[in-house]
């Protein structure tokens, strides 16, 4: 996976993957997994198809005897996704200033759903906002440490299974349709901590919506939801950076094990 001298549009696939999930999470987040079988079809072969630095963090400690020889290549990677995510964002921008002209009786320009932050924690007030209770965030952070595991394990499994026979043939077809089975799978059980399990799309979202978003359009429409994640998203994106990383070094060593186990 960190081996790309050899494939010349190794970083190029990993940024326009990256920027690509960025912008489809941004805008509908439905269209997510089909995004991302999509972008892994043909990223498989010609990059590492990571789109995420967890699973990069993952993918590099799972040979710890090669970590001092693939830092270099993760930095790389590392940086390559943060700049692709951050390109989604500006890509976020144009595509909703381009709808925002396209429909002259919108009174502000159509912008993406935030996260949807602690829902199954969430207190309704009588004025109509949310109220976040105490404590919350470290319930997150371990529900998004969970499935970031589950997800990153079920990846490294995917990738690292070898077809046989005829099934070769396919295999660099199959087994991203396994990652998107698998993604759906895990995002069905988040719907209690937004399900990130990607700290670069996290941090791309919170600079969309902190940074971009109109809040103030948003208060006097009076969806208060909506306004109350926004200005709360900076509470909780330390939980979204974080657990994807602590998901990764858990499935980094459940796969190790399993390998030997495997021996």
């Amino acid at each position: 996976n960190f081996d790309f001298k050899p494939k010349k549009a190794f970083l190029l696939y990993e940024f326009l993957g990256t920027a690509l999930l960025a912008f489809t999470l941004n805008l509908s987040a439905e269209a997510f997994p089909w995004v991302l079988l999509f972008v892994s079809l043909w990223a498989w072969q010609l990059s590492a198809a990571h789109f995420n630095p967890a699973i990069t963090l993952a993918t590099l400690l799972q040979n710890p005897g090669e970590i001092a020889g693939n830092v270099r290549s993760f930095v790389f990677l590392i940086v390559t996704q943060l700049v692709g995510a951050l390109f989604g964002t500006m890509f976020t921008f144009f595509g909703s200033i381009i709808d925002w002209y396209g429909n002259q009786e919108k009174q502000k320009k159509i912008t993406p759903t935030p996260p949807t932050l602690c829902p199954s924690f969430t207190t309704r007030l009588d004025g109509g906002n949310n109220d976040c209770q105490s404590k919350t965030e470290m319930n997150v952070l371990i529900g998004e440490t969970i499935i970031s595991f589950v997800f990153i394990f079920s990846w490294m499994i995917i990738r690292k299974f070898e077809f046989k026979g005829e099934l070769k043939q396919v295999e660099n077809f199959v087994k991203p349709i396994f990652v998107m089975l698998i993604y759906i799978g895990v995002t069905s059980m988040t719907s209690f901590t937004g399900g990130f399990q990607n700290p670069t799309l996290a941090l791309q979202m919170a600079i969309w919506n902190k940074g971009v978003y109109d809040q103030d359009a948003i208060d006097k429409d009076g969806n208060t939801d909506t306004y109350y994640n926004v200005n709360h998203l900076g509470r909780f994106i330390w939980v979204y950076t974080t657990a994807p990383f602590l998901g990764a070094v858990l499935a980094a060593i459940a796969h190790r094990m399993h390998e030997k186990s495997l021996q």
